[in-house]
């Protein structure tokens, strides 16, 4: 919903999600988007990285995550965000604080390489084993 007061929509936890390569085509958006007060939703441990932006698109940019109007009440804990077309994290009509924060890596441009081969979340975010394996059995590479 598009105000500050607090919706159905609760206690959601979006974790282990690798998201890359996204947004090619739009723009104002992100490769994970929130809208309202959804009191007790976490964030955890997600991967998100390339979110482009096309040249043709004429909005907003896009972000790592995005947190549009209203959103309030989120736990952001152990996320790793780069190479996006804007701001690792953007907030519109919201504010950082209204969130609580926790151990995020947010780089506007590469993982530094400090970090690379070192972080959880990156190594272990996305598809588990017997998923990735079906899939790439089913359609090739991913």
């Amino acid at each position: 919903m598009w105000y500050e007061s607090p919706t159905v929509a609760r206690e959601y936890v979006v974790r282990w999600n690798h998201v890359h390569d996204v947004m090619k085509q739009v723009c104002d958006g992100g490769a994970i988007y929130s809208l309202g007060y959804q009191p007790g939703t976490v964030l955890r441990a997600n991967h998100l990285h390339d979110v482009h932006r096309s040249r043709y698109a004429v909005a907003a940019p896009n972000n790592g995550i995005f947190f549009d109007q209203g959103s309030k009440g989120y736990l952001i804990e152990d996320n790793v965000i780069y190479r996006t077309a804007g701001r690792p994290v953007r907030h519109n009509q919201n504010q950082p604080e209204w969130h609580t924060w926790k151990n995020n890596v947010l780089q506007e441009g590469d993982l530094p390489a400090e970090l690379k081969g070192k972080l959880e979340q990156v190594e272990r975010a996305g598809l588990e084993a017997g998923w990735r394996e079906k899939l790439v059995a089913r359609f090739g590479p991913l």
